[in-house]
């Protein structure tokens, strides 16, 4: 049981830190080109794991 909640522990860090990073963003005052950058960089790791998780539901859902 210790290692699932170690497992947990290390997947959520990516997401975590995501969020960090928007409410940081948030509350900077920040240059157009950094937010359009910030806004990029979300939308290319979302599609990154979008595309990740598809090919493992598709398989699941071949049956």
């Amino acid at each position: 049981m210790k290692h699932l909640w170690i497992i947990v522990g290390l997947a959520l860090l990516p997401g975590l830190g995501n969020f960090a990073g928007g409410r940081v963003a948030e509350f900077l005052r920040s240059s157009p080109r950094l937010r359009i950058a910030l806004n990029t960089k979300s939308g290319i790791l979302i599609g990154v794991v979008a595309i990740e998780l598809m090919h493992e539901a598709l398989n699941n859902l071949a049956g």
